[in-house]
């Protein structure tokens, strides 16, 4: 399990792969649409009002969480970190198919020729998420930008599962509850509206392997 400590988690903005429904993971970069640039530097204008602020950013080595954090931090001024092996889930041989060819499979557990299965990528984001949060010795909670799927490799680390979908350029908040159990975090979401951030909860519940929650 994850060091059960709080921090922020953020998927980059919208990307041109987004918008065709292609499957961009970790072996096939992706830039951010007009529209995802929009997205992070709404994102940037606001961030400074929450009332927990983060101290560093961390992020994925992939240009398309690189620019959304770049457009964030704007703002904050933070000292920005790439963490290495933080790529999306590598689909391997599926890179660049349609999301209908590509979800059965990884709904299903299987690995793609020269990529990883949902168990794979489960250990790598543990791994590379589990470091940082543990080096992590300031007060203030870390924000990491990364994927859609990163929340998928959290969640099944843990065996849970999100009611929803994972939205562009959405502000998470994981927040410690040991009384929550195996996911021993309460989560909240923050979302852009206007010159402000609305904070919400997130759903989250237990669920049986596989899980049938939307992966992209």
């Amino acid at each position: 399990m994850l060091p059960a400590k709080a921090f922020y988690l953020i998927r980059h903005g919208e990307t041109h792969a987004n918008i065709n429904q292609i499957s961009a993971g970790g072996g096939l970069e992706s830039d951010l649409s007009e529209f995802g640039i929009n997205q992070a530097k709404a994102l940037a204008a606001v961030i400074t009002t929450l009332d927990i602020k983060p101290s560093h950013i961390y992020h994925s080595p992939m240009r398309r969480a690189t620019d959304t954090a770049t457009y964030i931090n704007e703002h904050l001024g933070l000292p920005m970190t790439k963490l290495d092996d933080f790529e999306e889930h590598r689909f391997g041989e599926w890179e660049g198919l349609h999301w209908d060819e590509v979800l059965p499979n990884v709904r299903a557990n299987v690995r793609p020729a020269g990529g990883e299965n949902r168990d794979d990528f489960a250990k790598r984001i543990k791994r590379v998420l589990g470091t940082a949060l543990e080096s992590h010795k300031d007060e203030a909670p870390p924000m990491f930008v990364a994927h859609g799927g990163t929340f998928w490799g959290i969640m099944d680390g843990h065996k849970w599962a999100y009611e929803g979908n994972i939205k562009n350029c959405h502000l998470h908040y994981f927040d410690p509850e040991p009384a929550h159990g195996h996911f021993p975090w309460k989560v909240c979401q923050f979302d852009v509206n206007s010159d402000a951030l609305e904070r919400q909860n997130a759903s989250f519940c237990p669920r049986t392997w596989p899980h049938q929650t939307q992966h992209k």
